[in-house]
């Protein structure tokens, strides 16, 4: 089980890296400092995830790559591309961004709920940043819905 574990591990950590990079491009693509300070804040949300996840790598016996992946680059430069062209960029990156959250969390519920794929100690380690991954959704989903309400009453 450690090898399948520890490379599906692998492929959560290249998700959160994915993640926390589209973040860093949106902070660096928004004129908006409120938004750029959110932007910032949540691409924090994800290092943890990220050190815990490639701490159970190494405890299973590998090593954890800790990169973006290429299928992620592209998703964050054409979502930076999507919103830079929009005419309401902040409305473009916070639908983006709150779709990249739900898949983080769907991906880490579901290995989560399969029990012949993780051992106990890797299931704890995903139930403590699931709870996180909510908040995260949560504050996206949030912020979507303020900034569509903001831009439809402009």
């Amino acid at each position: 089980m450690s090898g399948n574990e520890a490379k599906t591990l692998k492929n959560l950590i290249h998700e959160c890296c994915d993640a926390e990079e589209f973040y860093q491009e949106a902070a660096e693509t928004t004129d908006d400092a409120g938004m750029r300070r959110l932007y910032s804040e949540m691409k924090d949300v994800h290092s943890p995830i990220i050190a815990d996840l490639s701490g159970q790598v190494k405890n299973l016996g590998e090593k954890p790559d800790i990169e973006t992946t290429l299928l992620g680059d592209i998703t964050s430069s054409f979502g930076a591309l999507k919103a830079a062209l929009s005419t309401h960029t902040d409305v473009s990156l916070v639908k983006s961004l709150e779709e990249v959250e739900l898949k983080l969390l769907q991906d880490f519920y579901s290995l989560y709920k399969n029990d012949d794929a993780v051992s106990d100690e890797t299931r704890n380690i995903l139930k403590y940043h699931i709870g996180m991954l909510k908040e995260a959704y949560a504050k996206m989903k949030e912020a979507r819905q303020v900034i569509v309400s903001s831009v439809a009453a402009a």
